[in-house]
């Protein structure tokens, strides 16, 4: 937590009224540890994308004030029993994701960029992994007369057909 927040444990520990929020948002708020000791209904709303199995919470956030682009953090927290199974407390782990999530949207936006270009394409143009799934289907296998006719089996799975066939021999390279 020091190394990601800049924040000694020193100058944490004993500190209340939400101080431990500051190095994430710049201002005192309940945050997801909080989360974990409020009743449910409390809960809803606080996070986008916030998960529950039983007790415990999971997120994916984006705060752009965090780091100095903004940062995607994932954090995960549950409460803390005592020796008669009451809550004493609350646990949470954070983990800087942002290196991930750039990535991601980079490759996102790497793929829709080649299917605009696939798409652009006069000639019928798909393509297919090592599995036949479909990657990219252009608009001139969509748009064909009717005699490239390729159907997906429901499973994002290409059935090549005989009309198919006969178009690549006919059509070699």
């Amino acid at each position: 937590m020091e190394k990601m927040t800049g924040a000694s444990a020193a100058d944490m520990m004993g500190k209340g009224d939400y101080e431990y929020a500051l190095p994430f948002y710049g201002i005192r708020r309940p945050i997801l540890v909080d989360l974990v000791l409020m009743p449910q209904e409390e809960v809803e709303g606080k996070y986008d994308l916030l998960q529950r199995e039983g007790n415990t919470l999971t997120v994916e956030i984006f705060i752009p004030t965090f780091g100095a682009y903004g940062s995607y953090l994932w954090a995960k927290a549950a409460p803390l029993y005592d020796s008669q199974g009451e809550i004493a407390g609350a646990i949470e782990s954070i983990r800087d994701i942002t290196q991930r999530k750039r990535s991601e949207e980079e490759t996102a936006s790497m793929k829709q960029r080649l299917a605009e270009v696939i798409d652009f394409l006069p000639d019928a143009t798909f393509a297919i992994d090592n599995q036949g799934t479909v990657l990219t289907w252009n608009k001139a296998v969509r748009e064909d007369d009717g005699s490239l006719r390729c159907r997906y089996d429901g499973q994002g799975r290409l059935r090549i057909c005989s009309a198919f066939l006969r178009y690549t021999q006919a059509y070699p390279g």
